[in-house]
């Protein structure tokens, strides 16, 4: 046996289920005939040899023939595969056959069949036919062409290996590469070049070790010099070195580049005599060259005269224009060398290449022009103030745009421009300036306004822009709370995304009137538009990118809400670092504070305030004000519920909060900072023993949340009144307005407002739903799964079930020391103002201790608490 087989190419002995080929393709073949047919390299050879010696070891009956030029000639080819049988000569297949059929099981290799003529191969399928079921055939080659196969393929007697079963897997590959020793860079480009080529990971370490070794560092291309250069003709050569300016090779394009008629049947013998060509699509039209050859024919056509490759790269350019494949023409364009050229292609397509989700790709090569030549471009500015805009980069989007009107002005001075060109740019100009004003968070009224008669100016003659109107619309209505007037031109947006017919449009869109639905209760509706944003952003642009994040921050806040935290913290985490390259204020304070709120609830303190300080830091470079308020606002809550009312009083005053009701009561224009601040103030003013002015401010923002629809604000105003009421004793209000809550809350599942808030709404719910009888009423069923989902206890079913997870488990939230301080004072009968004299506080200061230390032991009363806390071991 070890004289009959040649094996070319040696893999490394792997441990077994690794790259052993004869483990991963199956121990022996099965059927009458086998077929291996991939390009040099693929290990066909080897998979064969690797059968062969199992036929061996176990005693099997087989022959090796590896063909060559000189068996070209089918009565030459008969005598050499019975001397390779040990037969004596034979003159013809069927006494070949004859001879073969009296030895019982066996089996024939033939290795690189495509040396030999069609003559010859017509002979072998004769004596495939005429074998008896005892017979295997064995056929290693680079191409099948010749091989009638139809009618084994009927009888189910063929198996056919190619170069995609023959290709090793990730996991192989990794092995093959870890056994090499190279840094984990070079591994995954190495793995990411050869796309599971045997040969090709061979040869990349055999280069990669070759420093200094000029030979062994050409080793790749001396490959395919050897085993496929030396097999083409020139002009197959030509052909080929030309058309490697593409990326995907079909007979129109080819015939383009090559200024050819025969590239379709070249191309057809080219792939099927094996020489790196793959089918990209299922009607076999299509080609891709291997990433590796491509390299090298690449460089082969770097001996091309520099003016045929830059024309090659034009007619590219041309052709895939014509076509649509507008990034790919502007790819070519800008390798033809032509500035010129690259400017006109711009100024023409990028307008169509932004609505298909290619404005990075107009920006990087809108970058490279000369600042003279970008300057006279308004609509190439445009886009790039567009996309500057999105990066939140406002001093650069207020240059671009000034730039674009300039040139306008002169274009229109000039008097060459059509008219309706110019009204259009204008129309282009003004869009941009909405676009910009709604990133800011700036007075949305106008952006409402400037939306609204922008739509009507454009009409249908641009249907991606309408769609970005209405999403700005969108963003306007339901940040100034107009959420009855969302529901209304909700469905006009939708009807502008259908009708636009560009997919990327669905991403903004969705992603606006996600965040509307989800503020006006609808939180399920939400979820499905920002799903959908998702999935579109993550076809068009790829998981994880700027345009993904556009929908998945605000997806992690409605996630987090409805308690489903871990995948909240995925979206974030894979999200919240590209959020700049494509997205809004929205995405950011989404991102941010959901990021903050997940900390505190793994109870991570420290964690909750890097990512707020974090925020803060983006807001005030990016001058957002309501992620700036939004982060003070949290930072606050976490201040006062950690005890440090002297903190949160200091972030207060650095907010400008230290003002009256008036100042922080909602008014027709508010907006979703004003709102935020309000909330700030209202619990600040609690701690600051100003519960009546504290109400008043609740009551007002309540009523206004009602009239406006905006249902997730309420839900939030209701939980903090309950907690006021609470706090100066009043427990029948506190439960009143919690039930008002918890009634807005059941639609949109706002799960995490009720749980955020703490002991004290726990006890609020247990007392009102726990241990009730089971009724389908939504709201009870809603309350028992919140008292489900509390950390403080799987199941507070009832009040003295809450009081007895405190008593075993220690008080439902650690007193801190000024808490225990004030405890022991009141332990000593001292009232609330004679306390405040003794620590230096107001007595409204000491009566919001108070209330966090009721939340904390789970108790309402003065003696209760210093009871409690003597069981606890906290006082002596």
């Amino acid at each position: 046996m070890d004289g009959m087989i040649r094996t070319r190419l040696s893999l490394p002995t792997p441990p077994p289920g690794v790259v052993s080929r004869a483990s991963t393709l199956g121990a022996q073949p099965e059927t009458l005939l086998t077929v291996l047919s991939a390009p040099a390299g693929y290990g066909k050879t080897t998979l064969m040899a690797q059968w062969a010696a199992a036929l061996h070891n176990g005693g099997g009956a087989f022959c090796w023939l590896t063909a060559d030029i000189a068996m070209n000639a089918p009565n030459v080819f008969v005598r050499h595969l019975a001397e390779a049988a040990s037969l004596e000569e034979a003159h013809s297949c069927e006494a070949l056959m004859s001879a073969l059929e009296r030895r019982g099981p066996f089996s024939v290799f033939i290795d690189d069949l495509h040396l030999l003529s069609a003559p010859v191969r017509a002979q072998i399928m004769r004596l495939v036919g005429l074998s008896a079921p005892e017979l295997r055939f064995i056929i290693g080659t680079r191409s099948a062409e010749g091989l009638t196969l139809a009618r084994l393929r009927a009888q189910g007697a063929v198996t056919e290996i190619g170069a995609s079963e023959l290709k090793l897997s990730d996991d192989e590959s990794a092995f093959f590469l870890q056994a090499a020793a190279l840094s984990d860079n070079d591994a995954r480009a190495m793995q990411a070049r050869a796309q599971g080529w045997p040969a090709g990971l061979c040869l990349s370490i055999v280069a990669a070790r070759a420093a200094g070794n000029h030979g062994r560092a050409n080793a790749i291309a001396d490959f395919f010099e050897e085993e496929v250069f030396a097999h083409l003709t020139d002009a197959e050569r030509l052909f080929l070195t030309r058309v490697s300016v593409l990326d995907t090779l079909c007979a129109a394009s080819c015939d383009a580049v090559t200024r050819g008629k025969d590239s379709r049947a070249r191309l057809r013998r080219l792939a099927q005599a094996g020489f790196f060509l793959d089918f990209t699509d299922d009607t076999r039209t299509r080609y891709r060259l291997h990433p590796m050859f491509k390299a090298f024919l690449e460089e082969q056509a770097q001996e091309l005269p520099g003016s045929e490759i830059a024309e090659l790269h034009r007619r590219a350019s041309v052709w895939l224009a014509e076509t649509g494949e507008l990034t790919a023409a502007l790819v070519h364009t800008a390798k033809s060398g032509d500035i010129r050229r690259v400017a006109d292609f711009l100024e023409a397509n990028c307008e169509e290449m932004t609505y298909r989700g290619d404005i990075p790709v107009v920006a990087r090569h809108a970058e490279a022009l000369p600042r003279e030549v970008l300057n006279q471009l308004p609509k190439t500015l445009l886009t790039l103030a567009w996309l500057t805009t999105r990066q939140l980069k406002f001093d650069e989007t207020e240059r671009l745009l000034e730039q674009a009107a300039k040139r306008i002005d002169a274009l229109e001075h000039a008097g060459e421009t059509p008219e309706a060109t110019i009204a259009l740019m204008r129309l282009m100009l003004k869009h941009r300036q909405t676009v910009l004003a709604t990133a800011r968070d700036d007075e949305m009224a106008d952006v409402d306004s400037q939306s609204e008669d922008l739509l009507k100016e454009l009409g249908d003659a641009r249907p991606y822009l309408t769609c970005t109107l209405y999403s700005q619309m969108l963003t306007a209505r339901y940040t100034q709370y107009r959420l009855d007037d969302f529901s209304r031109i909700e469905p006009s947006a939708r009807s502008a995304l259908t009708r636009s017919g560009y997919r990327f449009a669905a991403i903004g869109l969705q992603a606006a009137l996600g965040a509307g639905l989800f503020h006006s209760g609808r939180t399920q509706a939400a979820r499905e538009a920002l799903e959908q944003a998702l999935e579109e952003a993550n076809r068009i642009s790829g998981r994880l990118s700027g345009q993904a994040a556009l929908a998945a921050l605000p997806l992690s806040r409605i996630l987090y809400e409805g308690d489903e935290r871990e995948r909240a913290e995925e979206l974030i985490e894979g999200h919240l670092p590209v959020a700049r390259e494509f997205g809004f204020s929205e995405q950011l304070h989404s991102g941010y504070l959901t990021l903050n709120r997940l900390r505190q609830a793994e109870g991570d303190i420290d964690g909750a305030l890097r990512a707020l300080d974090e925020g803060k830091r983006v807001a005030l470079e990016c001058n957002l004000a309501r992620l700036s308020i939004g982060a003070s606002t949290e930072r606050i809550r976490i201040w006062l519920r950690t005890g440090r009312p002297d903190l949160a009083l200091r972030e207060g005053r650095r907010e400008g909060l230290d003002v009256g009701v008036d100042d922080v009561s909602p008014r027709a224009r508010s907006i979703q900072s004003d709102e935020i601040r309000a909330m700030a103030w209202t619990r600040l003013a609690v701690s600051r023993d100003r519960i009546n002015e504290a109400l008043t401010v609740t009551k007002r923002w309540r009523h206004f949340c009602i009239s406006r629809g905006a249902i997730r604000t309420l839900v939030r105003w209701c939980i903090l009144t309950a907690h006021i009421c609470g706090a100066r004793g009043d427990i029948s209000a506190a439960k009143r307005v919690l039930h008002e809550g918890l009634n807005h809350a059941v639609e949109g599942r706002y799960l995490r407002s009720f749980i955020d808030e703490g002991p004290f709404i726990q006890k609020l719910i247990a007392d009102g739903y726990a241990g009730a009888i089971d009724t389908r009423d939504p709201v009870e069923i809603f309350a028992r799964d919140l008292l489900s989902r509390y950390p403080s206890a799987q199941h507070p079913i009832a009040v003295q079930e809450h009081v007895q997870a405190a008593e075993e488990g220690g008080m439902l939230g650690a007193l801190n020391t000024r808490e225990v301080e004030i405890l022991r004072l009141v332990s000593c009968g001292l009232r609330n103002g004679e306390i405040g004299e003794r620590l230096g506080l107001t007595e409204g200061t000491v009566k919001w201790y108070m209330q966090q230390i009721y939340d904390k032991v789970g108790v309402r009363r003065r003696p209760q608490a210093v009871e409690r806390a003597r069981q606890l071991g906290m006082l002596h």
